[in-house]
């Protein structure tokens, strides 16, 4: 016979005649003591048609009952998760639906996600004053060797407290960043289910600062890993004159490797999950969507990239480097959390456009 896991709802087989028995769910690891309802002893076991698996794992309407009004207290119950595929334009398509339909809030939201970075460059900055002319040098280099150069010759001239003070300042606007990004999946989270959410609930990412912080460190081991591996691709392939397939191979590392943690932050955002098990879970949903979340982070890229091109042809000759590099993160900053968000949403049927 088959059930369902009580935590992620994975679909798992047991013999007819379980009953008491403790099941681990090999995709969450939740165990639980299943109890059957009635006598299955003497029953036949029916082998389920490919018709009735379909509707076992095919998302209901309104399956979980959920307030009218998203709540922090909300983001801390386990969910009730039913996979299923997605598409990479479907989510993006959605995410600008969701923008449009909630285009004051998200404005500020995106203005407030522009603000670390910009308070943190400014501080920057006053202990580097010549840090713009050093960066519009750097983008005038030809080659990457060149710009490697300047920027060996521009840290030597750094005295170590300014360089001290440089890594806490953007220590600490990174961890603010992932703060305000677990309150903006929650955010648009409650848009994609129907909620109504105050604005207020993008602060709400500092509730669990212990889970966050130590994903995020996870993460930082697991890219660091990643571009360890990339430079022995990277340099044998530069040695013989094959930079252009190095660096091909280097990004298609780094983008398999985002892929299977594309759900982890919306995991941990939207249910009392562990890191590890949101690590494990995020591994499980993108091994049914590979190929969408390639798509996905294709699109997001791309959509960085014009962004950038836009803000730097309409104000760069405005504004400093500072100033048009926080534009374009508040233009692109809504996007990248409206996509992971719809993308979580409808992975494990809990969109309710």
């Amino acid at each position: 016979m088959y059930i369902r896991c009580q935590s992620c709802g994975q679909l798992l087989y047991l013999p007819d005649d379980a009953n008491g028995i403790t099941v681990r769910c090999p995709a969450c690891q939740t165990e639980f003591i299943y109890q059957a309802e009635r006598d299955t002893a003497n029953e036949t076991r029916e082998i389920p048609s490919e018709q009735s698996y379909t509707e076992a794992i095919e998302p209901e309407p309104d399956v979980e009952p959920l307030p009218e009004f998203a709540t922090r207290e909300s983001y801390h119950l386990p969910r009730n998760l039913i996979l299923q595929p997605f598409s990479s334009w479907d989510a993006l398509f959605t995410a600008y639906k969701l923008f449009s339909e909630h285009f004051g809030v998200l404005i500020l939201f995106a203005l407030l996600t522009a603000l670390p970075g910009f308070v943190a460059n400014r501080s920057i900055h006053a202990f580097v004053p010549e840090l713009d002319n050093i960066q519009r040098t750097m983008a005038e280099k030809e080659t990457f060797e060149q710009v490697l150069q300047a920027y060996r010759e521009f840290s030597e001239t750094i005295p170590p407290t300014a360089a001290m003070m440089i890594f806490a300042i953007s220590l600490t606007s990174f961890t603010l960043s992932i703060f305000l990004l677990i309150g903006g999946i929650r955010l648009f989270n409650a848009y994609g289910r129907k909620q109504k959410a105050s604005f207020w609930l993008t602060l709400s990412g500092f509730d669990s600062p212990e889970r966050i912080l130590f994903s995020c460190f996870l993460f930082f081991v697991l890219l660091s890993a990643a571009s360890l591996v990339g430079s022995f691709i990277l340099l044998p392939l530069a040695a013989v004159g094959l930079v252009p397939l190095g660096i091909m191979l280097f990004i298609f590392l780094f983008m398999f490797l985002l892929v299977f943690l594309f759900f982890v932050m919306p995991l941990i955002a939207d249910s009392n999950l562990s890191s590890t098990k949101a690590f494990q879970l995020s591994f499980m949903i993108a091994k049914r969507n590979i190929a969408s979340l390639f798509g996905t982070l294709a699109l997001l890229s791309l959509m960085m990239m014009f962004i950038n091109a836009f803000v730097i042809t309409i104000f760069g000759s405005f504004f400093t480097y500072n100033a048009v590099n926080s534009i374009a993160q508040a233009l692109y900053e809504p996007l990248l959390v409206g996509v992971i968000s719809v993308a979580y949403l409808k992975a494990t049927g809990q969109f309710r456009g």
